[in-house]
């Protein structure tokens, strides 16, 4: 228990590839009922020993059943079948849910495709393992005779019931604390030479450099569709680099699951971000950004044409007189490299 726990806070404030940041109320309510899990596993140990050393007919019978239910709700049902559909998720955020590291399956994004094994390990648990326990340690109560122990871990079964159907319908695939995946890619701006410079603006909005604006929609944390030219869909899936996008010739449809299915597979064009400007010295020279760019000189007082990763720059390049008077006259602590986006 210590260890998983020491090693579970480890992760959250030392791993820098943890996505949620929660504060300390969320924090608590998310890992003091995680103790649950061990301390449900423990006391329904301690009850099949209790039952298995009672005499008479009934105990025993109880203690059998006890051991069968935890034998098909915790080692067959939870660690081996769920464990089994765990490892298919590359986050790993359902096997932190199996081995009870709550906090850190809470602060982790959950795949889209995922969400039904995390509903099934917390169907597992609840009907596999909490509530026969609950019952079966109920009529030893009944049946046999009160043990103080047994109450409490009918006490425990119940509330780990309740938490396992809890996070079985609450669990969204978003990170807890993490910002929107979809607000990192919007107001951003990307394209190419085909394309030129596009836009999603909030709420979904596609806005190209010939001021069209079309109305999508995000169909994933990073994979976007909208309406395009002639009646067709641009589809997009977005990444750090920027996205991959198609054009698809069918309609925008939103209630055609052929098409859904079509708009959420990869494209094959790249489009890249162009969130910066060049870089203007007062020597005449342009200088893009981006690495691997050359320097162009242009005369002072000109206007120049540059592309910059996917956008199109037209820049105006005053003389250096006109600079140094509109920041006050030409002085000792003028600025060598100021820079302008035009």
């Amino acid at each position: 228990f210590w260890c998983t726990k020491l090693f579970e806070l480890g992760l959250l404030f030392f791993d820098p590839t943890i996505q949620g940041d929660i504060d300390i109320v969320p924090f608590a309510m998310t890992f003091v009922p995680s103790f649950l899990g061990y301390l449900d596993g423990y006391t329904d140990a301690t009850s099949i020993t209790i039952a298995r050393s009672c005499g008479g007919d009934v105990a025993p019978a109880l203690a059998q059943w006890m051991l069968g239910a935890y034998v098909a709700g915790v080692i067959v049902g939870q660690w081996m079948i769920a464990a089994a559909f765990a490892l298919t998720d590359p986050t790993h955020a359902c096997m932190m849910k199996i081995l009870h590291l709550d906090v850190l399956a809470a602060c982790t994004t959950l795949p889209e495709g995922h969400q039904n094994i995390w509903f099934g390990i917390s169907m597992i648990r609840t009907f596999g393992e909490d509530l026969p326990q609950c019952v079966l340690q109920t009529l030893f109560v009944l049946y046999v005779k009160p043990n103080y122990f047994m109450l409490v871990s009918v006490a425990v079964s119940a509330g780990s019931s309740v938490k396992s159907l809890y996070d079985a319908f609450n669990r969204a695939l978003a990170a807890m604390g993490a910002a929107p995946t979809e607000n990192l890619y919007e107001g951003r701006e990307f394209g190419d030479s085909e394309f030129g410079d596009m836009t999603i603006e909030r709420g979904g909005v596609l806005v190209t450099d010939a001021g069209e604006r079309y109305t999508g929609t995000w169909l994933t944390s990073n994979t976007f569709a909208s309406p395009w030219r002639d009646g067709r869909t641009w589809a997009a899936k977005f990444d750090e680099n920027g996205c991959l996008s198609r054009i698809h010739n069918k309609p925008y449809s939103l209630d055609d699951a052929q098409w859904e299915e079509m708009v959420r597979q990869p494209g094959t064009t790249r489009l890249t971000w162009g969130d910066r400007g060049p870089v203007v010295h007062p020597s005449g020279s342009l200088r893009s950004t981006s690495e691997g760019s050359e320097d162009s000189a242009v005369p002072d007082g000109s206007v120049a044409g540059q592309r910059h990763s996917s956008k199109s720059e037209i820049v105006y390049f005053p003389p250096k007189s006109l600079l140094e008077s509109a920041m006050g006259g030409s002085r000792p602590g003028f600025p060598r490299q100021p820079s302008f986006d035009a």
